[in-house]
This record gives C-alpha cells, sequence and structure tokens, in this order.
C-alpha cells in the first residue's frame, strides 16, 4: 500500500505538529512586533515583513489541516488498535511497555501495530493522495526526513526478505542437485 509509509509519518509527526504549529506562532508574533519597532524607527519595507507573516500563517494553515487530516483517519480505528498507536506513536512508549501497559503479549502488540497502520492507510486514502501529501508537504523538511526514514526502513526490510529467500532458493536448488 502506497500510503502506509505516509501513514507512518503522520503518526510519528503528530506529537510534534503542536510543537510545529506553536513555533510558528511565535514566529508570526516576532515578526509583527519587530515589523512594528523598525517601520517606525528605520522606514523599513513593510512588503518583505508581510510575505513573512503570510508564509508562516500559511505554513500554520497547512499543518493545522495535516493535523486534523491524521486525527480523522486516528478516529476510524478500531479501539484496541487506537490504544497501541496512541500509546507507542503519541505517548512514545516502547513494545514492551505497551504490552505491560495493556497486559498483552509483545506479539499482540505488533500484530495491533500493523493492523492499526493498515488501517490508518486505508481511512487516509479515503481523505487524501500521495500526490496530495507530496503536493501540500513535501517542503516541511522535517516531515521529509521522517517520511524517508520510514521509506527507507521498508525498503532495508524488503532487501532483507529479498535476500532471505534468495538464500532459500540457493539451498533448495542445492539440495535438489545433491539428490539428483
Amino acid at each position: 500500500m502506497i500510503l502506509e509509509n505516509w501513514s507512518k509519518t503522520l503518526l510519528i509527526s503528530y506529537r510534534l505538529l503542536g510543537l510545529v504549529v506553536d513555533r510558528l506562532d511565535s514566529m508570526v508574533r516576532q515578526v509583527s512586533l519587530n515589523s512594528m519597532y523598525y517601520n517606525r524607527k528605520a522606514g523599513c519595507n513593510t512588503m518583505s515583513q508581510i510575505e513573512k507573516l503570510i508564509e508562516y500563517n500559511d505554513k500554520k494553515a497547512n499543518l493545522t489541516n495535516l493535523k486534523v487530516i491524521i486525527e480523522q483517519c486516528m478516529s476510524n480505528l478500531p479501539q484496541k488498535e487506537l490504544e497501541v498507536v496512541s500509546l507507542i506513536y503519541l505517548d512514545g512508549l516502547n513494545v514492551d511497555d505497551v504490552a505491560d501497559t495493556l497486559e498483552i503479549s509483545v506479539r499482540t502488540v505488533f500484530r495491533r501495530k500493523k493492523r492499526a497502520i493498515e488501517s490508518f492507510a486505508k481511512a487516509l486514502s479515503r481523505i487524501c493522495s500521495y500526490d496530495y501529501l507530496m503536493d501540500n508537504y513535501s517542503d516541511e523538511v522535517w516531515l521529509m526526513d521522517i517520511y524517508e526514514s520510514q521509506r527507507s526502513r521498508d525498503n532495508d526490510k524488503i532487501d532483507v526478505e529479498r535476500k532471505e529467500a534468495v538464500n532459500i532458493i540457493f539451498r533448495a536448488l542445492k539440495e535438489l542437485k545433491a539428490t539428483v
């Protein structure tokens, strides 16, 4: 599923979105205060200040929309999957701690996490597309760093699985030759 990496990225980034939006708010306030001071004192060009304010407010609106998208997708998750996802991605617990907290096995945590990501990806695909996410959020470097780390992690996993499959095939061929 193409949106699975985006699903993981959005779950990981959800905790950070509030902080980034708050930082953008403080940047808007700072630019506003600076523009009032500099315009009175030195007759500074207000156009550059206005462009910064617009840019910061657009980023803030865009990231707030992303937060709403994540919340909509999370609201579609079954309760047990939502518990696991919340503890892992929102509270930052590791799998062992989640298993202890929920009094379930580690294997069950992994299973619920996998199903949650799949359910999240399905909900995400109903709300927006891969192209929409790339068009609207590819300029957010921190978000794309998370996305790329998830993508490369999945590619590494695929490479390991391919190597294991090739090894199994070669062993089978060797055994077949030995019996012939």
